[in-house]
């Protein structure tokens, strides 16, 4: 279970992005993508065609990537850096420049020794060589499976800020609270959630930056580290089929639709 702890402060201090963090749907995806999918699952055919049409596209980054961020309990906070942005390229290098200590301490955590294998020991003392292909997977990752469905995604965050909005305006940060994702209860000042592990976090008049994530499904996510700043990334729920056609985003879509 998560426990995040409000004071009055913190209730005037939640921010709510206003856009999708592209480090976060990375990381997100690449679990979905390594996910079971029933029939119900609106990421079914997203991974179906990641598994067929896109796969020599984007296989190798996908692999890298999956290697430091294993759908575990914990993954690496450095992949998905604070403060959030909408910018892949901001969010890139601010993983890029995280310093030595901190990368080795947080694969360890996530993996085990990361010594065992080059790739991740590579990244674990922050030689430049392996840094660059962990940019560079971030990037071609990035190309390949999120943005040519970047209409059909920002679509859906958009219909979900005008949710927010009318909340918002009719019952104050309190129905957002309350209304945030189902498992989420607000119970003031305390907000809980389904979580794998047991979680107390104290906001202490930081506040909390709320991200609404496209490719989270089921629990919402935080960052492990109680140091940095507070964010609670959490599901908004698309359709089953919110996959179609993006005009120009290529006919390899289409033929896997049936188009």
């Amino acid at each position: 279970m998560l426990r995040i702890a409000f004071t009055l402060a913190d209730v005037g201090r939640v921010r709510i992005a206003d856009h999708l963090d592209p480090m976060w749907e990375i990381v997100l995806s690449l679990h979905q993508l390594g996910a079971r999918q029933d029939r119900t699952s609106p990421f079914r055919s997203w991974a179906t065609w990641m598994r067929t049409i896109a796969r020599q596209r984007v296989g190798a980054a996908a692999a890298s990537l999956y290697d430091l961020a294993p759908p575990r309990r914990y993954f690496p906070d450095f992949l998905t850096p604070v403060p959030t942005t909408a910018c892949l390229d901001e969010g890139v290098d601010a993983v890029l420049h995280v310093p030595r200590a901190r990368l080795s301490r947080e694969l360890a955590r996530a993996i085990g020794d990361p010594h065992r294998s080059p790739w991740p020991a590579g990244i674990a003392a922050a030689k430049p060589r392996h840094l660059h292909r962990l940019g560079a997977s971030l990037h071609t990752y990035h190309a390949n499976a999120l943005a040519p469905f970047h209409d059909q995604i920002t679509a859906q965050l958009a219909a979900h800020r005008r949710q927010l909005t009318r909340r918002l305006a009719d019952g104050g940060v309190d129905a957002v609270l309350r209304n945030l994702a189902p498992g989420i209860r607000w119970e003031p000042p305390v907000l809980t959630a389904p979580y794998p592990v047991d979680l107390d976090l104290n906001l202490a008049g930081r506040g909390i930056t709320l991200i609404p994530s496209f490719f989270c499904q089921g629990n919402p996510v935080t960052l492990a580290d109680p140091d940095l700043d507070p964010v609670l990334v959490y599901p908004i729920n698309p359709p089953q089929h919110w996959m179609q056609p993006q005009t120009g985003a290529g006919d390899g879509i289409d033929r896997h639709l049936g188009r």
